[in-house]
């Protein structure tokens, strides 16, 4: 008779995440906040009801592909918000800004 292995659900760190690493400071605060502005100010002046006629084809539409990467997804976000705190967040942000 075979003997199943419990799995650890224990609370500490996974070994297979890794430390949190901090975000190195790449631009200052003041570009950071242009920049986060510009972005939201070109956000809010999008038609989104010409934009729901525009990608109602969803995945089959190269639109739906742009406008959505500039967006954060119902799916993305609740990846980020079930993340443990010993969890390195450096894999997600770049995931976030530089994966389509």
């Amino acid at each position: 008779m075979k003997k199943s292995k419990k799995k650890s659900s224990s609370a500490h760190a996974d070994k297979d995440y890794g430390l949190a690493e901090p975000l190195m400071d790449t631009i200052s605060v003041e570009e950071l906040e242009t920049k986060k502005n510009c972005f939201l100010n070109k956000l809010k002046t999008v038609n989104l009801h010409q934009l729901n006629l525009d990608t109602r084809d969803q995945n089959g539409n190269l639109k739906w592909f742009q406008e959505r990467k500039k967006r954060r997804t119902a799916s993305k976000f609740g990846e980020i918000c079930k993340m443990r705190s010993t969890t390195s967040c450096r894999r997600q942000v770049h995931a976030i800004i530089y994966n389509p």
